[in-house]
């Protein structure tokens, strides 16, 4: 059984990261920028519903450029392997190797910066070794988080057919 430092510790978490998604979804509904959360998923095993796993969060589009994308809110100023779950990252590095913008936009508290880092950046990543701020694309901080250059730059880039 978790001790109650764990348990109130995992609450605040998962409340940062709700906050967080909040505070995207918001910043996407300004900016004009398509904002589409995945669902939980669940598959079916005769007539239980097991919780599957979900290979990223979000779904950004504006202008015909997409940005797949997992949201993390970490208390942090780096952002480590251990914080994503290894199917995340191979869902995204999949995408990414496909052409698509796909990886992590993630709020290092610590730092008060939001940032985004490519899923194959996190992929190739050595055991024990972290990813600084500097080592993203910089979003600005929570309060002047603006998401157009993660689709109008380089990162957004996609081949239009």
């Amino acid at each position: 059984m978790p001790s109650s430092t764990a348990t109130l510790r995992g609450a605040r978490a998962k409340a940062s990261g709700r906050l967080f998604e909040n505070i995207l979804s918001a910043r996407c509904a300004r900016e004009g920028i398509r904002f589409e959360q995945l669902p939980s998923g669940c598959r079916w095993i005769g007539k239980m519903a097991v919780p599957a796993k979900s290979p990223f969060d979000f779904i950004l589009a504006k202008n015909g450029r997409v940005v797949l994308c997992d949201a993390k809110s970490l208390d942090a100023t780096t952002f480590t392997r251990s914080a994503c779950k290894p199917h995340q990252i191979e869902s995204l590095v999949g995408f990414e190797m496909s052409g698509l913008t796909a990886g992590f936009i993630v709020w290092l508290r610590e730092a008060d910066q939001v940032v985004f880092f490519k899923a194959s950046q996190l992929k190739g990543l050595a055991p024990r070794c972290s990813l600084k701020v500097s080592d993203g694309i910089q979003l600005g901080s929570v309060n002047t988080l603006t998401l157009e250059g993660l689709l109008d730059g380089e990162a957004g880039t996609q081949r239009k057919l």
